[in-house]
């Protein structure tokens, strides 16, 4: 193992402190933090403060000022999507390796001018990755290995539901940002949903979706727009999914599920079985632990009683910086940097691009839209 990645994070908010700081805090063997940028001296301070007193810079200058050490291999970009984009373009332009924080964008043509200005500077896509951890959590990671091992036989349709309480008692709930973004909390936290959809659904040889419809209705009085998305989407194999998100919800929870022909039967999953993936907090709606997944397989015949369920840990953002980090290093060095899928722009570019199309039809009424294509 070579030296340690230098990071160096920008942003310094509540995902940043929260998600990001625990995973480059002193310890870790391939990576450390140079330092911490944010919009304001105060939050920099703060930051860099609860990081061990590692150095801090904020505003214009001060990110001028980062992008400029030599000694910083790599940046972490954790601040509102529609400062995202600026963001990695400068620090794309100072030779830096990039991980974003989702969505990749405020929207998918946003998205695309930074690849095309990407290709026509002559910087390799590979130097820029999107962390979006529901590409790595352990539980959807699993589910999608055994549909992928044609255990399910035929996927004949496929469900995605997410609830989620939006209200003054959750630490986003006043965001600026979110507020403001096109479709607000629905695309912001939509993205997370569809990703795990599209994973799993294309682990079965579904496809991408090509076409969709959706209802919008608005629960809560206390956020801009609708809050609520029920509507469905056609995959390329002629796949249906149902697809049902909620901010107004009561009690935080997502359940993906799969259901397949009887074809074969394997250990995990026997003839013309289901595969579900459902994340619990808090213990509010199942028996798994605080921040989990429970993996459970059902079938017409006998699944043994030892892989009936699993109990997986919500562990996605770590699991992406750290292949973030091997991936800078492995750029940096020189050597073979092929990009780990689950960090692809244009992947998270495509969650986008189902939201986008979910919100457009629900702004139509219902009326069936195509899911813009991506390269």
């Amino acid at each position: 193992m070579g030296p340690p990645v230098r990071v160096a994070l920008l942003g310094g908010g509540t995902f940043a402190r929260s998600a990001y700081l625990p995973l480059l805090t002193p310890g870790q063997t391939d990576r450390t933090l140079i330092g911490i940028w944010s919009r304001t001296r105060e939050s920099a301070e703060s930051a860099a403060g609860e990081a061990g007193g590692v150095p801090s810079w904020h505003g214009e200058v001060g990110l001028q000022e980062v992008l400029a050490r030599p000694d910083v291999d790599a940046v972490i970009v954790v601040v509102a999507a529609q400062a995202t984009l600026q963001i990695v373009r400068q620090a794309l332009a100072a030779g830096k390796v990039v991980l974003s924080e989702k969505p990749a964008g405020p929207t998918v043509a946003a998205v695309k001018e930074v690849l095309d200005w990407m290709q026509a500077s002559g910087i390799p896509a590979a130097r820029w990755s999107v962390q979006e951890n529901y590409r790595g959590e352990s539980g959807l990671v699993m589910a999608a290995e055994l549909a992928r091992s044609g255990a399910l036989g035929r996927l004949v349709k496929a469900d995605l539901v997410a609830e989620l309480p939006m209200n003054p008692g959750s630490r986003y709930y006043a965001s600026a940002w979110r507020r403001q973004l096109p479709g607000s909390f629905l695309l912001e936290g939509g993205v997370h949903f569809v990703a795990a959809l599209r994973l799993v659904c294309a682990a079965a040889g579904a496809g991408e979706p090509g076409r969709v419809s959706a209802l919008l209705t608005r629960g809560s009085e206390g956020v801009p727009g609708p809050d609520t998305l029920v509507g469905w989407a056609r995959f390329d194999g002629g796949v249906p999914a149902g697809v049902s998100i909620t901010q107004a919800g009561a009690i935080p929870r997502l359940c993906v599920t799969l259901v397949g022909t009887q074809v074969w039967m394997v250990v995990w999953i026997a003839r013309g079985g289901t595969i579900e993936a459902k994340r619990g907090q808090w213990g509010a709606w199942t028996a798994a632990p605080a921040n989990s997944y429970t993996l459970h397989a059902e079938s017409s015949g006998d699944v043994p009683a030892s892989v009936d369920q699993r109990v997986l840990p919500f562990d996605g953002v770590g699991t992406q910086v750290g292949a973030f980090v091997a991936h800078a290093a492995a750029l940096r060095d020189g050597r073979d940097a092929e990009l780990d899928a689950s960090l692809s722009v244009q992947e998270a570019a495509r969650d986008l691009a189902l939201m986008e199309a979910l919100l457009r039809s629900g702004e139509r009424q219902g009326e069936a839209v195509d899911v813009e294509r991506l390269a």
